[in-house]
């Protein structure tokens, strides 16, 4: 028994080799319908929108922009990037909110073409501050 469990032990990895990197495979335009609910209320509002890719030089790192007109989103930073059984996943986990994505956002792209994402923000209204959540579902054009 300890010779076939070493013998399994030392099967050769497979390398896996990819056509594109993260960021150029992922870069594109996606539309698609955008939602945005308060936390705590259930009051929903949808509109239409956009999220853009752009390949970066960093192979798992591209550049994101995210709008609505309809809901007043204009969003763009920084996003890692990675290869997925499914297809790409971006994300960003940060302290800082530079990009007012807040502080945690991600998403897929699956090989069909079709995305989703989703993040969360904080927003000072009158002397309240209201946790809106985003999601976003679409298809790549």
């Amino acid at each position: 028994m300890a010779v076939a469990l070493g013998l399994i032990a030392c099967q050769k990895q497979e390398n896996i080799k990819f056509d594109k990197t993260a960021s150029q495979g992922i870069a594109g335009t996606y539309t698609g319908i955008w939602s945005r609910t308060l936390v705590g209320e259930g009051n929903s509002e949808v509109g239409d929108g956009s999220i853009v890719f752009e390949a970066t030089e960093d192979p798992y790192v591209a550049y994101i922009t995210v709008t609505s007109a309809d809901l007043g989103i204009n969003r763009a930073g920084l996003v890692n990037v990675s290869h997925a059984d499914h297809g790409y996943v971006f994300y960003n986990n940060s302290t800082s909110d530079a990009s007012g994505f807040g502080t945690r956002f991600s998403g897929r792209v699956y090989k069909d073409g079709s995305i989703d994402m989703q993040y969360s923000v904080e927003e000072q209204v009158g002397r309240f501050k209201n946790l809106y959540q985003f999601s976003f579902g679409g298809n790549k054009q």
